[in-house]
């Protein structure tokens, strides 16, 4: 999963570390206020950004081949 974040960083002209610490706060906020799906994936707990985005990836997976 870090090939995206890299690539992530790469179109919007950021260094990695910069692309990782937002995605870092932004799951910190998600754990302190979690909605119900947050809390159904992840429970109290904050997943890493590598984490979070092999989730994501497969939940909208899973809805694509549903379709």
């Amino acid at each position: 999963m870090e090939h995206i974040i890299n690539r992530v960083a790469l179109e919007h002209d950021l260094p990695v570390s910069v692309i990782r610490t937002e995605m870092e706060k932004a799951i910190h906020e998600a754990a302190v206020h979690p909605t119900e799906l947050y809390a159904s994936i992840f429970g109290d707990r904050e997943p890493t950004p590598e984490e979070l985005i092999a989730v994501l990836t497969k939940m909208i997976a899973d809805v694509e081949f549903e379709e």
